[in-house]
């Protein structure tokens, strides 16, 4: 874990799904270091986060011209579109944290 051996903010999990597939296949173990606050994220992080109750991991963009967030996929599977939320409309979504570790599975 380097250095975030002993990291209490730190949560690890699997990842489910092909929509970030172009930065790790599915099912690679990733660890998370939680954060309280949008900011504490900037633009292109790798961010787990909360919506209506469901985990996803996504590129995260804050788009200052639009004022908008914008939860972006990287997949090679085109099927997969941007999560996007207006900057009022923020309180529906939870940033739970930052990927920091990405073992992939081979």
């Amino acid at each position: 874990m380097g250095k975030y051996a002993g990291d209490d903010r730190l949560f690890v999990t699997y990842t489910n799904g092909e929509s970030m597939n172009r930065v790790m296949p599915n099912h690679s173990l990733i660890a998370i270091k939680e954060y309280d606050y949008v900011k504490d994220v900037k633009n292109g992080d790798v961010v787990a986060f909360d919506d209506s109750g469901e985990m996803y991991v996504k590129q995260f963009y804050n788009d200052y011209r639009s004022q908008n967030y914008v939860f972006s996929p990287n997949s090679s599977d085109n099927s997969f579109t941007p999560i996007i939320y207006r900057w009022e409309a923020a309180h529906e979504i939870k940033i739970i944290g930052k990927m920091v570790i990405c073992v992939l599975n081979m």
